[in-house]
């Protein structure tokens, strides 16, 4: 935001209160909800972890996108990992920030060893944006609120039948739905039902048997084509008649 809007320090849950900080960019108006840090325990206690921790997890409600700030000096916990997992089944628009990356002894494969430990703890999180920052020296700072733009414009994204249609006609040739009970399953088509988070429902005779692994096969195929970088993305299936499944993805 440019300047200091809190006294803080380097010992989690110093800030218990979750502040909003009310601010422009780009002609925008955007709210900060900033939350405390939270300390690397396995476990809640009582007293002020817990209300930390209790109003961490409403912030997470209340936001549109969640940014997920990590201390680049230290390993990811059972906490971060429990945080950003709310956050994704929430269907939260999601980025990840290390921050202190100025006090970090780079290599030339630096940040892939943090891309690799991170996807290794929290593969879910694969489609989430990862920024290297330092807010001591202001390192990389910027971008932050670049990358919220743009994960905005993403989450507000339409896609047309007809290209979600050319698309699902590629997919199935590849590799056409089936079911160990060898029942026959057609998709009819797809269309885009809402955007924030981005609703695709796919038409067919028989949703129930669509399985889970075809379901993240084409969760992955609409990420790999249209991306939705930082955006969680929800698949809905329904049938002609009253008959529904749902199955929610980031």
């Amino acid at each position: 935001m440019g300047n200091p809007k809190l006294i803080v320090t380097d010992i989690p849950g110093t800030t218990r209160d979750a502040i909003d900080s009310p601010f422009r960019y780009h002609n925008k108006d955007y709210v900060l909800i900033d939350t405390a840090g939270l300390r690397k325990k396995t476990r809640i206690n009582y007293g002020v972890e817990y209300f930390s921790t209790l109003r961490t997890i409403e912030a997470i409600d209340r936001a549109d996108i969640v940014i997920l700030v990590l201390t680049a000096e230290e390993e990811l916990s059972v906490q971060d990992i429990k945080i950003a997992s709310y956050a994704k089944r929430r269907m939260k628009e999601i980025m990840v920030v290390y921050n202190k990356w100025d006090l970090v002894e780079k290599e030339t494969n630096t940040i892939n060893k943090y891309l690799k430990e991170l996807y290794f703890q929290m593969p879910f999180l694969q489609f989430a944006p990862v920024l290297f920052i330092s807010a001591k020296t202001s390192q990389r700072i910027h971008r932050i609120m670049e990358t919220v733009a743009k994960i905005e414009e993403e989450s507000e994204k339409r896609i047309s039948t007809s290209e979600l249609n050319r698309f699902m006609e590629t997919v199935i040739m590849h590799r056409p739905p089936t079911h160990p009970s060898g029942r026959h399953i057609k998709i009819f088509y797809i269309t885009q039902a809402a955007v924030k988070p981005p609703t695709f429902i796919f038409f067919c005779n028989t949703p129930a048997l669509i399985t889970e692994n075809y379901r993240r096969y084409l969760h992955n195929q609409l990420r790999e084509m249209f991306k939705f970088e930082g955006v969680s993305i929800k698949l809905i299936f329904k049938g002609r008649k009253k008959e529904e499944d749902k199955l929610e993805l980031q």
